[in-house]
């Protein structure tokens, strides 16, 4: 029994307690795991290759995959002669002049035009342009009174006639649904200041 009563008079063992870590210390543990992301972050950085390294090494991979697909015999000698001949082109004066008036964007002035143009396209392409061209006659007409109507007195004004030109070539191409019109040129053009 004495051994039990000197048992109970000692005192119990004392687990032992953590502290909290002080404030201190927390900030360090916090700096340490910023500065570890920042490292990684730049070795990344600079690990990594740009976009312009990234670009080149595509395109000499496709360089190698075509030298891969493509095999040209050492004798191949390509045959430029049609490239070099010129085409043929046949000039197509339409019949009768283009007659409008044209308003300034503001309505003050008034400009009476008398115009003439003349169709070129290429000799192979004439049964096309012919067919299409009849039957599509009246609306080539109105197309061009149109953008000569809607045309800005600059246009009008400019020697070459370049924007009106560029404007009657692609419209007239789109109402002949197919790109017969190599270029259009004017012979008579005759704005009149009213």
């Amino acid at each position: 029994m004495a051994l039990a009563a000197k048992l109970d008079s000692m005192p119990e063992a004392e687990e032992p307690q953590v502290k909290p870590v002080a404030g201190k210390s927390r900030m360090i543990i916090l700096g340490v795991i910023v500065a570890v992301v920042l490292l990684e972050v730049l070795l990344l950085y600079f690990m990594l290759p740009g976009p312009q390294k990234i670009e080149q090494d595509v395109r000499s991979l496709q360089n190698e995959q075509l030298k891969d697909d493509v095999k040209i015999k050492p004798d191949f000698q390509p045959d430029l002669t049609d490239a070099l001949t010129p085409v043929e082109q046949i000039e197509f004066p339409l019949e009768d002049p283009f007659m409008c008036e044209v308003n300034s964007e503001d309505s003050s002035t008034t400009v009476s035009l008398r115009a003439r143009f003349v169709f070129k396209y290429n000799k192979a392409d004439e049964k096309e342009f012919t067919k299409r061209y009849t039957a599509e006659k009246n609306n080539i007409r109105y197309e061009i009174l149109r953008i000569l109507r809607n045309s800005s007195l600059r246009d009008i004004n400019d020697p070459t006639c370049t924007v009106i030109r560029n404007k009657i070539l692609k419209r007239v191409n789109e109402v002949l649904r197919e790109p017969l019109v190599k270029s259009v040129i004017y012979t008579e053009f005759i704005p009149t200041m009213q």
